[in-house]
């Protein structure tokens, strides 16, 4: 893997466009792309119409986050939902379902993009009978596509009570870094959703919700990551 894997950006169209003009290299995005305190509902709209042309070109890939899966499910709308900004990008949906990802998986260097990290927990939770296939990467995929595939009940879609949620183990799209995530021995997980003032590392594990500071990208090549300042 060579590619360069942005924080959630919930509307700030500028950022990207800086990336993408900066970098040569595939841009991933951990998803998030709407709602926003800060930006318009023009300017989410125009980054997700941006982003999803991208994933079109091949520049770009880009996972859910819950911001856009609460658009896309109902049971799932969280904080910032917005019943006519939902109408207005009605059009984008099938487009959403098509080419954004749950997940990205790279099985030859055990890393993992996920929105909000894969907690194991969850793991231990869904692997009950065969606990040694926590660390099986070819199983974990598989844990991965077929609860994606279970909207009503899939173990991913967990949302732990840190976040206001009634599971003891939250999924991939609501794990709180500091409340929930518990690190999968032997993968690197790059993800976003906890807003912080930095990049936050706890072994080979990379928050890069940078919300709240300076902005910063993470350059992964293979299995080696390096921050860049922007």
């Amino acid at each position: 893997m060579n590619a360069i894997i942005v924080g959630d950006l919930h509307g700030e169209i500028s950022f990207y466009q800086q990336v993408r003009s900066t970098f040569k290299e595939k841009i991933i995005l951990v998803g998030d792309l709407v709602d926003s305190l800060i930006f318009t509902r023009t300017e989410q709209y125009r980054l997700l119409e941006l982003v999803l042309n991208d994933i079109e070109a091949g520049q770009t890939e880009c996972v859910f986050g819950n911001h856009e899966i609460g658009y896309l499910m109902r049971r799932m709308q969280c904080t910032g939902y917005s019943s006519s900004f939902d109408a207005r990008i009605m059009p984008f949906k099938s487009r959403m379902w098509k080419l954004m990802k749950p997940y990205i998986l790279d099985m030859e260097n055990n890393v993992l993009i996920t929105h909000a990290g894969l907690n194991s927990q969850l793991l231990r939770e869904a692997f009950s009978l065969a606990p040694a296939a926590e660390h099986d990467m070819e199983l974990i995929d598989l844990f991965l596509r077929e609860s994606w595939r279970e909207p009503d009940d899939g173990l991913i879609y967990n949302i732990g009570h840190s976040r206001g949620g009634a599971d003891q183990n939250a999924g991939i799209f609501w794990s709180d870094y500091y409340a929930d995530f518990n690190p999968v021995e032997g993968l690197t997980q790059v993800f976003g959703h906890t807003p912080g003032t930095d990049i936050r590392k706890r072994g080979n594990n990379w928050c890069v919700d940078c919300l709240l500071g300076t902005k910063k990208v993470v350059h992964i090549v293979g299995d080696t990551l390096i921050e860049i300042p922007c």
